[in-house]
């Protein structure tokens, strides 16, 4: 009887154990996700023109390219430095309440996080960035060597950005790419000099966000603009994560908030993971499946202020939808004329341009809408602002002739040749520029539904 009763309690010792060991949690264990939404670094999710096998028909010549280029990945604002001081003061409280179920190294990785930035980053290109934005031009000028090779003017190319430092510095980077000369970096250099760049006062600029009056209103009283990005972070599936992480670090369950959650998602994991390459400590707390639903948190919250349910958002991007008609029908007008021919142009923009420009072009389709409440419905969902726009992400329009007589347009998003909405079926995706015209005739200049970005936006200062 003695040896059972010393049997059952080594049994139950045992037992015990294996279940304090079980609920020990270790990022080394866990297969590691990196999908960040917008903060996705492109090599994750993009495409890669060079291994395109046939652009266009030999019957087809390109004459003209509009290159729209996201800024690379890039360093937080200083106005997001308080944010990180806290999540710094918080960790004071880690292991207090209870025994940190995180494994040793995991826990010393918080313990020993810093504040990664400061105010002279202040949005700042990181070198992954600039990177980044060099291997989309690099790829680019190999696919269209007659557009973007070496021996063409610089005086024909045209460059422009918003003024802010990440793309400012983007596209510093793309035309230091854009217009190398091999193995001649004094040609390189007078090339680079020679270069026409335009940045607009930033207070003017139609292309930037900021300065479209209406659109800040609704940033101003984002709350009121972004229910259901609310009541998921009261919901079971964030609820379930913040208990989950409280066991984690050893804190009180009531210490961390949906708000506080948030923060330690976007400013301390995704925004670090574009500092330094890889997921750092804060990313390193959460498992995979943990860090797609705060994945679709952070689509919830672009698709109420970026998508769908604020028309407004996608409507602004009237006059670089405009600017990319407008360019390639005077181009064919130009052509037909015998005149000289622009053979690209260069605009460097922000997350926003990029996801609701597409949306704008109809090439992002939402069947059913993004809730609270259908996150399940939605794991496979078109409207993935990690695919849509990651750091560097690109739209990129090229002008055809074919034939003589005939003009078509191709499309490229992220690298890959994507059919335009409505257009026929093509082998190499193209449409011809008449049935572009069919199709948008808001973007159309003169047109009687001509969109008008005054009107969509309020006035602009001049």
């Amino acid at each position: 009887m003695r040896l059972l009763l010393v049997f059952l309690a080594v049994l139950a010792f045992s037992n015990a154990h294996r279940r304090r060991k079980k609920k020990q949690f270790c990022s080394s264990s866990h297969e590691e996700y990196r999908m960040f939404g917008d903060r996705t670094f492109y090599e994750l999710v993009a495409g890669n023109v060079s291994t395109i096998p046939e652009r266009a028909p030999q019957s087809c010549v390109p004459i003209q390219i509009y290159m729209i280029v996201r800024h690379g990945a890039r360093y937080p604002g200083a106005k997001h430095l308080p944010k990180l001081e806290l999540l710094r003061n918080f960790i004071q409280q880690v292991g207090e309440f209870s025994q940190p179920r995180l494994c040793e190294t995991d826990l010393q990785g918080i313990r020993d996080w810093q504040v990664y930035t400061d105010e002279y980053d202040q949005l700042n290109q990181t070198e992954k960035g600039a990177n980044e934005v060099k291997g989309i031009a690099r790829r680019f000028k190999q696919l269209f060597p007659e557009l973007l090779g070496s021996d063409v003017n610089v005086d024909k190319f045209r460059f422009r950005s918003t003024n802010r430092p990440q793309t400012r510095m983007s596209l510093e980077s793309f035309i230091s790419e854009m217009l190398s000369v091999p193995d001649d970096p004094e040609t390189t250099q007078r090339r680079i000099d020679e270069a026409i760049v335009d940045v607009p006062p930033v207070n003017s600029d139609k292309v930037y966000q900021n300065n479209c009056k209406n659109y800040m209103a609704v940033l101003n009283n984002l709350s009121a603009y972004i229910p259901e990005f609310n009541a998921f972070g009261e919901g079971h599936d964030i609820s379930k994560i913040i208990k989950k992480l409280a066991e984690r670090l050893g804190v009180e369950r009531s210490s961390i908030s949906a708000d506080l959650l948030w923060k330690i998602y976007t400013y301390g994991c995704k925004y670090q993971q574009q500092v330094d390459g890889f997921n750092g400590p804060w990313c390193k707390v959460f498992k995979r499946k943990e860090l797609k639903v705060l994945q679709y948190w952070d689509d919830l919250r672009s698709y109420e202020t970026k998508g769908p349910a604020l028309p407004l958002a996608i409507q602004k991007n009237c006059y670089v939808a405009k600017d990319v008609i407008s360019l390639m029908t005077s181009t064919r007008q130009q052509d037909i004329a015998g005149g000289e021919i622009p053979p690209a142009k260069f605009l460097s923009v922000h997350t926003s341009n990029i996801a609701t420009l597409a949306q704008l072009l109809k090439l992002v389709t939402v069947d059913r809408p993004l809730t609270r409440s259908n996150y399940r419905m939605h794991y496979y969902r078109e409207f993935d602002f990690s695919k849509m726009a990651p750091t560097g992400g690109n739209l990129v329009f090229v002008l055809y002739r074919c034939l003589e007589t005939e003009y078509k347009m191709q499309l490229y998003w992220n690298e890959r040749v994507v059919r335009i909405p409505g257009c026929p079926e093509d082998p190499n995706s193209f449409c011809s520029l008449n049935r572009i015209l069919e199709l948008y005739p808001n973007l159309v200049v003169g047109s009687e539904t001509e969109c008008n970005q005054e009107e969509i936006c309020g006035p602009y200062k001049t």
